[in-house]
């Protein structure tokens, strides 16, 4: 992408001229083509894709804006999206990201903590979004226990178009309500997809989360999400468990929902993601909680 043409999808979106001085591309993600513009009074953020991830840029938006309410929390803002008759984009803020450091991963267990204590009437969304580049339903539910199975386990199951994956799922969504016999967890404001490269630290060490799945839901699938690569230390733990202790089936239940991004993973990646899948339905079938 050349000056002048970011000039006009600059333009595009916000409705004032922009004067770019550099393009460059910025490395990341699998789902688009990113670029850093620098304008004579800003540097931006700019994704690309196909008109098919149209969608998926709006549902970013709006996942962004409402983690913005968590003001402990950076989160980019966004100047808006634009289509035209070939792509589709995204334009936000830019920032100079690093790193976390010990300071930052406290920061972000604090943070977090704060995050999930925004909540709302019930389970889900106002509209579906994606994981990745699945896309992920989001029907309101009073009970969490339908919506994981209806709008989480179960069409990443079918999804697989295996019959064993299938069967197992359809066996453990049978008996999921024996895992909340002495937890009921209200809706929380959830990132969604956090995993180590979706979180870094910019300016005075201040805790930066982006490229969200968002809904409300169990707090706790946030937190298994973190385990499932690593990459959190014990700093974010702590920090999180002392701002707001975890329920102690959480130890159980993480893998419960570690299996939603196992089971989208094998759906995204291929079979290098089968028998963990596997693994933790044997487990979660077996398990006595």
């Amino acid at each position: 992408m050349d000056a002048k043409r970011a000039e006009e999808i600059l333009t595009a979106i916000t409705g004032q001229r922009h004067n770019v001085t550099g393009v460059k591309v910025a490395h990341g993600g699998c789902i688009s083509d990113s670029y850093t513009v620098t304008t004579l009074n800003d540097k931006l953020f700019l994704k690309q894709s196909g008109l098919n991830q149209a969608d998926m840029f709006e549902a970013e938006a709006n996942g962004l804006k409402e983690l913005s309410q968590c003001k402990s929390l950076r989160v980019p803002q966004v100047f808006g999206t634009f289509q035209n008759d070939r792509n589709c984009y995204i334009l936000m803020e830019s920032l100079n990201l690093s790193s976390h450091n010990s300071s930052s991963f406290t920061k972000l267990g604090k943070s977090l903590a704060e995050m999930h204590r925004i909540s709302a009437e019930k389970h889900g969304l106002d509209q579906n979004n994606y994981i990745g580049s699945t896309p992920q339903i989001n029907n309101k539910c009073e009970s969490w226990v339908d919506f994981y199975n209806h709008c989480r386990l179960m069409p990443q199951a079918y999804m697989t178009g295996n019959d064993e994956i299938e069967k197992k799922c359809e066996a453990l969504a049978e008996i999921c309500e024996s895992f909340f016999t002495d937890y009921t967890p209200s809706p929380s404001l959830l990132h969604g997809d956090l995993w180590s490269g979706n979180t870094a630290r910019c300016d005075l060490d201040t805790p930066m989360i982006y490229d969200p799945a968002v809904y409300y839901g169990d707090r706790e699938t946030d937190l298994a999400f973190t385990e499932f690569f690593g990459g959190f230390t014990n700093d974010f733990y702590d920090a999180y468990q002392e701002s707001w202790e975890v329920h102690p089936g959480y130890q159980i239940r993480r893998y419960l929902y570690q299996l939603y991004h196992s089971l989208n993973h094998l759906n995204l990646f291929g079979n290098s993601y089968l028998n963990r899948s596997l693994e933790m339905l044997d487990y979660l079938l077996k398990v006595k909680y």
